[in-house]
């Protein structure tokens, strides 16, 4: 049977030591470091790519919350309450509405019922 040699173990050749070592371990370190920035923005660019295509594919006119909050303020101040109007058997109706907290439009109602919703 033959004897290992000092520089090997039972699972293959020794670590490296020593200033060749140090040499070798900041290339790799490098190289691999390069390697991440590249993978880094290829992971990037796969997963921005859907998003732009369906930001732009699905573009309308966006409804933000601010919008549904005026339209309850608009029908508070109005006098329907906290509602939407819905069309059922060709009547208009104010159906109680529920969608967001009712706190911040019932706030802006207050001025609308002094000021107007208009700005002009």
């Amino acid at each position: 049977m033959k004897a290992l040699k000092t520089s090997e173990t039972s699972t293959g050749p020794a670590l490296r030591s020593g200033p060749r070592a140090g040499r070798w371990f900041a290339e790799l370190h490098a190289h691999l470091k390069d390697r991440d920035l590249e993978f880094g923005g290829a992971l990037f660019l796969i997963a921005l790519l859907p998003r732009l295509f369906v930001a732009i594919a699905l573009t309308g006119q966006p409804v933000w919350d601010g919008h549904y909050y005026n339209l309850g303020a608009e029908r508070i101040a109005e006098g329907f309450g906290y509602s939407e109007e819905i069309l059922r058997d060709g009547q208009r109706i104010a159906k109680p509405w529920s969608h967001y907290p009712v706190g911040y439009s019932a706030w802006l109602a207050l001025f609308y019922k002094i000021f107007g919703t208009s700005l002009s």
